[in-house]
């Protein structure tokens, strides 16, 4: 038998581009499916368990799945905002603990989050360098985006622009690094911290400059004209991008602070009580949103699983195909190999030799499309992205 399997493999070695290509179809059509259902009951898994780690979220009406996705993963996509004073009244309700948040703006690339520090207590946040961003322009790095910017407590960060072209948007914004929180493993770490604040500022709504009057007494044609009760001054007198002590004094709203916009507020109610009557209030004023996005998740995942059986029938038929294609290759080729087949018998092979030369060969490639199978598998489970990245 072992004669019979260095044979076997001497030959596949010969025509190693044929073997090669025949190992390389037979492993992707193994190794696509089972990769496919693994990814997905980690994401499933992980989807599921973050939905449940928030009970109730509240929201401006709209699409459902943009609130709990942005609410979740950082993903803002068409989501309208909810003013301020959302937030102060059901943060008076009793039995509910409600954060703030704010998403939508980066800074290299990854999502800047407003929010306070009651969100890094439910999350399980801790600072692994450094502290949580208490102040105006301070930022705590998940543990990700500190290791893939290769910051830390104490350097900067700019934020990226809102709106390029637009010169009307706010500047960007520099923060201080605070701190850099510890590994969790969710999508938390694939993120930028901020205070709630932070947001107002680099939507304009903060600011602060250089007092005026001593700005005029440097430079009076910075006055462009004035009447009884007001002072129209030059776009000169340019606004500060960077929060310290020296500015941080300087930083003032015009406007209703109760229209300052967020884009959701998570619940957490004390009891199943609390949370029905929460929820029944708010959505029976017709103003806001309040959703589970545990049931979301599910409705989210049920259409993706839907989607995956239609996806496994494919599969199904592409791996007949790839079987009968793989039969019809080693039937041609032991075609072609009639002569040598022929002169095995001649010099008087043991009965039995030539169909256990090509079923060895069929064997052995099917062996090495395993092996490499496994490896691909084992490829996308380490080096695939999280949901959070995909969504």
């Amino acid at each position: 038998m072992s004669r019979v399997l260095w044979l076997s493999l001497r030959h596949l070695a010969y025509h190693r581009l044929r073997s090669g290509l025949v190992v390389a179809c037979l492993a992707v059509v193994l190794a696509v499916p089972v990769a496919a259902t693994l990814l997905l009951d980690r994401y499933d898994t992980g989807m599921r368990a973050r939905a449940r780690e928030t009970p109730l979220v509240l929201g401006p009406r709209g699409n459902r799945f943009d609130l709990v996705l942005a609410s979740l993963y950082w993903r803002s996509g068409q989501l309208d905002s909810l003013p301020w004073e959302a937030f102060e009244d059901v943060a008076n309700e009793r039995g509910i603990e409600a954060v703030p948040m704010h998403v939508g703006f980066s800074a290299r690339g990854k999502p800047v989050i407003a929010t306070g520090p009651e969100y890094y207590e439910r999350r399980g946040l801790r600072p692994q360098t450094g502290g949580v961003p208490l102040l105006l322009g301070e930022a705590t790095l998940g543990s990700e985006v500190a290791a893939y910017l290769g910051l830390g407590a104490g350097d900067t960060l700019f934020t990226d622009p809102a709106g390029l072209y637009d010169l009307t948007r706010p500047s960007s914004l520099e923060l201080e690094i605070a701190g850099v929180f510890a590994p969790t493993g969710g999508p938390d770490d694939a993120a930028i911290f901020t205070d709630i604040k932070t947001a107002w500022v680099l939507l304009g709504l903060y600011h602060g400059h250089t007092e005026a009057g001593a700005a005029l007494a440097a430079d009076p044609e910075l006055e462009l004209g004035r009447d009884e009760t007001h002072v129209a001054l030059s776009g000169a007198l340019l606004e500060y991008n960077r929060v310290d002590r020296s500015t941080g004094k300087s930083f003032h709203m015009h406007g209703d602070p109760g229209a300052r916009p967020i884009s959701a507020v998570l619940l957490w109610p004390s009891s199943p009580k609390a949370a029905t009557l929460t929820k029944a209030r708010i959505n029976a004023e017709d103003r806001w949103r309040v959703l589970a996005p545990a049931e979301i998740v599910d409705e989210l995942l049920s259409v993706v699983l839907r989607a995956k059986r239609l996806f496994d029938s494919v599969t199904l038929l592409l791996a007949l195909a790839t079987v009968v294609l793989v039969a019809l290759v080693l039937a041609l080729s032991t075609r072609l190999r009639e002569s040598e087949l022929r002169t095995l018998d001649r010099i008087g092979c043991a009965p039995g030799t030539i169909p256990a030369l090509v079923a060895t060969e069929a064997l052995a490639i099917l062996v090495l499309a395993s092996l490499v199978a496994t490896a691909l598998v084992g490829a996308c489970l380490v080096l695939a992205p999280r949901l959070v990245h995909l969504l």
